[in-house]
């Protein structure tokens, strides 16, 4: 399970107060993400935006391999402690970079995306949208659902559920949400299979 001592540990020192076990909003987000991970065994798996690293401690149980990126320093710096701390093996990496200079993208073939879409900027949209999703089996989502969480800069509105299936859609996946709450949703969305144009 995800919510080890250690990995406690390193919450309550990256994320503070908000991510205690007394927060019922994220243990559910948390419970929720841990129940899908199985989904991506096997799989080269890429997280845009992957912050301190924490969701790594799940996913190295099934991945086959898992990049996490981001472009801010410090929490590249958290997630290099965390693989650290939680004896992460070599097939989990992190990289400081901006996602539309990641140049292995085609790799990949699950992506994580959790509480981001939403902050990428048009170009990342369409990189996502057009080199990345296509090239992925099954994409683990969870969205912001408050209106802190519009963007101008982008075209699309990622706190509203319909608007993340119709991306989805237009990448050729099935995105299914599973999981709501008052603050986010969150679902996985799957290459669609024996697809036919009529």
């Amino acid at each position: 399970m995800i919510n080890n001592d250690n990995w406690k540990k390193l919450m309550q020192k990256w994320h503070g107060r908000i991510y205690q076990n007394t927060n019922k909003r994220v243990k559910q987000r948390l419970d929720w993400f841990d129940s899908v991970c199985p989904k991506l065994k096997g799989l080269d798996v890429l997280e845009i935006g992957s912050n301190a690293g924490l969701f790594a401690t799940e996913v190295a149980k099934y991945a086959k391999s898992y990049l996490g990126i981001d472009k801010k320093d410090n929490y590249y710096n958290q997630a290099v402690v965390t693989k650290k701390q939680m004896k992460l093996g070599e097939n989990i990496r992190f990289k400081l970079i901006k996602l539309c200079d990641l140049k292995e993208h085609e790799k990949y073939n699950a992506i994580i995306l959790s509480r981001v879409l939403y902050h990428l900027d048009i170009d990342e949209v369409k990189m996502l949208k057009d080199k990345i999703l296509p090239h992925c089996k099954i994409a683990i989502v969870i969205c912001g659902s408050k209106p802190k969480a519009i963007r101008k800069h982008n075209n699309y509105r990622f706190d509203k559920p319909e608007v993340v299936k119709e991306f989805f859609k237009e990448a050729g996946m099935e995105f299914c949400i599973d999981m709501t709450h008052e603050r986010f949703f969150a679902g996985v969305a799957h290459k669609h299979i024996n697809h036919v144009s009529v």
